[in-house]
């Protein structure tokens, strides 16, 4: 069988599948920013709801569309919103990776709360850090994590960031 190839342009549009890993770091940069953000073809999974929930008690207003959302951000730059009530990350391991360095920036005591095997997961790394920081890191017999810093003192809030993955830049203070 012979086969002709014609040489010719080629039009329209295509969406690529939605990202759960870029869309939780889509939120989290969105919750931290000083301003409006628009995320777009977003899927609204159960990881993802809980990082939105998180986001929300950082202070983030947010507006959920079909397959996308607008978040207007607290900024940090006047501090963090008082956190009122546990942080719930369902069965999400990168929403707990995620912000576990994120609250410890807000200088309160923080618990962590979650479902299923989340916290079966190694966490010990965050006991390591939060010991090198001076940070108090506890898990109780459910395995939820609490935190808080220490007695109130100036520490950079870089030197207080200690997730071991990309979303430490997150942390990183505006210049």
């Amino acid at each position: 069988m012979d086969a002709k190839i014609h040489v010719s342009r080629l039009s329209g549009t295509a969406t690529v599948p939605p990202s759960k890993s870029a869309a939780h770091r889509a939120v989290l940069c969105a919750a931290l920013a000083d301003g409006t953000s628009h995320i777009t073809n977003i899927e609204y999974s159960k990881d993802i709801r809980a990082t939105l929930g998180a986001a929300a008690q950082l202070g983030a207003k947010i507006t959920e569309e079909p397959h996308s959302l607008t978040i207007k951000g607290h900024g940090t730059a006047g501090g963090f919103v008082t956190v009122t009530r546990p942080v719930f990350c369902n069965e999400s391991g990168s929403t707990l990776r995620f912000m576990i360095p994120l609250f410890s920036l807000t200088a309160q005591k923080v618990r962590f709360t979650g479902a299923g095997r989340l916290f079966d997961r190694p966490q010990a790394v965050y006991q390591m850090l939060f010991d090198r920081q001076g940070l108090h890191f506890e898990t109780d017999a459910r395995g939820h994590h609490d935190f808080w810093p220490p007695a109130p003192r100036r520490v950079h809030p870089a030197r207080r960031c200690v997730q071991p993955s990309s979303s430490a830049a997150c942390c990183l203070p505006r210049r």
